[in-house]
């Protein structure tokens, strides 16, 4: 099974935010840090559910994904229209994989 990061964020994604009503990513440049040794792949990421424990079962699942990451610059909005209500969240996620 391959494990890279480009091959097995769509899994990730698919995975975790199946419970999400409705989502977008937006996949931001890829950079190399320390010569070429670490690549980073940053992607903001927006996605409504319809609870609070959808969101928060959401997060912690990407945080603690196989691969490395750091969750930032996250908000979480609840919007209540009559009887029922959405949680939206913006985050921005950066991925980290190691070269061979």
């Amino acid at each position: 099974r391959d494990r890279s990061v480009s091959r097995g964020l769509g899994d990730v994604y698919k995975r975790q935010l199946s419970a999400s009503v409705d989502y977008s990513l937006d996949f931001g440049q890829v950079s190399a840090l320390n010569d070429g040794y670490i690549m980073c792949r940053p992607i903001n990421m927006t996605f409504t559910t319809n609870t609070y424990a959808e969101t928060r079962a959401i997060i912690d699942a990407l945080h603690n994904s196989d691969f490395t990451n750091q969750i930032s610059d996250i908000s979480v909005q609840f919007e209540n229209s009559g009887s029922s209500g959405n949680v939206q969240v913006n985050l921005y996620i950066t991925y980290f994989e190691l070269q061979k």
